[in-house]
């Protein structure tokens, strides 16, 4: 069931839920008490199947309110860009040089202090040299 549209699941999920309801229904009807018609085989596949499909529905909502922030943003910036308006969340031309050094001085300090602790070099000598031990 691999259906990315919402009307394909969302049907899907009516005809598991059907299935469900009349099998539960049969088995009732037969005698079957509540812990045996939670453990029938058939009763598990379904109820897991319908909680399937309603995960999937959920990905799916998730996907369609992303899009549509999305194109609204979208929208948003492209009327910006027709007003003339200063762009949202962009620097400033006066800005742009600001806060250079801060960066390299906080990567520099999380860099590594101890040399042991950093991952050692591999020389280029011992690479030529395993070269030659293997040759021979």
């Amino acid at each position: 069931m691999g259906a990315l549209s919402r009307t394909t699941r969302q049907g899907q999920l009516a005809q598991t839920e059907t299935e469900l309801k009349a099998l539960v229904a049969r088995l009732r009807s037969d005698g079957a008490d509540d812990r045996a018609v939670g453990r029938h085989p058939k009763v598990r596949a379904l109820r897991a199947s319908a909680a399937q499909s309603r995960l999937r529905l959920k990905a799916i909502d998730a996907k369609e309110a992303l899009n549509k922030k999305l194109a609204d943003h979208k929208a948003a910036r492209l009327e910006a860009k027709k007003s003339g308006g200063k762009k949202k969340g962009k620097k400033g031309a006066d800005e742009k040089g600001k806060g250079k050094g801060k960066d390299k001085a906080k990567a520099k300090a999380a860099a590594p202090k101890d040399k042991a602790k950093a991952a050692p070099k591999k020389d280029k000598k011992d690479k030529k040299d395993k070269k030659d031990k293997g040759k021979k």
